[in-house]
């Protein structure tokens, strides 16, 4: 369970090849043809480490890491238990689950700007 953002600051009149692109990049992910490095995997793994360990000097940080996994887990775990969790993550699951969420029937796009027609982003997400 969760969710998997992408958020680009991207000029209006390039709006269209920016999706174009990042949608490429998500299917050349699943398919293989945009291997990840294991360096990457690890840079990957270390940030998210970093970034929650900082965020869980918040008081309100904390209570969303513990209050999101008892709603929707029913189960607590320390962050120490999510790093060794985090640790063992693969390149296989990496692959699996891309194949699993970058499907065209599982996208879907919040576009904030100055775009009047919806239908012409529905078509970049159906190609």
């Amino acid at each position: 369970m969760g969710n998997f953002v992408v958020q680009a600051g991207v000029d209006v009149n390039r709006i269209d090849e920016a999706v174009k692109v990042i949608l490429e990049q998500f299917k050349a992910i699943a398919s293989k043809k945009l291997p990840i490095t294991l360096a990457e995997l690890s840079k990957t793994k270390e940030y998210l480490k970093g970034r929650t360990t900082l965020d869980l000097e918040d008081s309100r940080s904390v209570a969303a890491f513990y209050g999101t996994q008892e709603i929707l887990k029913r189960k607590i775990i320390t962050p120490q238990d999510f790093f060794a969790k985090l640790d063992k993550i693969s390149m296989d699951d990496i692959y699996a689950v891309a194949q699993e969420i970058f499907l065209d029937n599982k996208f879907n796009l919040a576009i904030i700007g100055p775009y009047q027609n919806a239908k012409r982003f529905e078509k970049i997400i159906g190609e």
